[in-house]
């Protein structure tokens, strides 16, 4: 568990550094690729953004909107940096530990199974492109 613990944090600070990277970049007026994003999220998160400021990314988790759209959103609309970073902080976080967390867990429940892991990475990977596929289909 401590090894998941550090991985989780770490995971979380490149996160952050990237997220703040990318509201920086916007901010000069630099537009980065987004693929598998949509106007839709970028309209949504533009007005989250004009109501909650940096607020609005606390709702990454739960609309499948990418956190890079958040970002990037952020930054053309001049979202203070130490704001971004306090929310975003708060709503990744919760996030990033929460699913290190249940991965860690997860890794001792079927370490006894170790012979599998070509098939539970079969099956994650799967998983997680069939629930991309829909959130971007979603949000066409």
């Amino acid at each position: 568990m401590p090894r998941a613990s550090q991985l989780s944090f770490a995971a979380l600070a490149g996160s952050l550094a990237g997220g703040l990277l990318a509201l920086q970049l916007a901010n000069t007026g630099l537009q980065l690729p987004a693929p598998l994003t949509t106007d839709r999220m970028r309209a949504e998160v533009r007005y989250q953004l004009a109501v909650e400021s940096a607020q609005a990314v606390r709702h990454l988790p739960w609309n499948g909107i990418p956190f890079k759209v958040y970002a990037a959103e952020a930054g053309r609309a001049g979202v203070p940096a130490a704001d971004w970073l306090a929310e975003s902080a708060r709503a990744r976080g919760a996030r990033t530990l929460t699913v290190g967390a249940a991965f860690a867990a997860l890794g001792l429940l079927l370490r006894r199974f170790r012979r599998h892991y070509g098939a539970y990475v079969a099956l994650l990977g799967a998983g997680f492109t069939a629930g991309l596929s829909l959130i971007v289909a979603g949000w066409s």
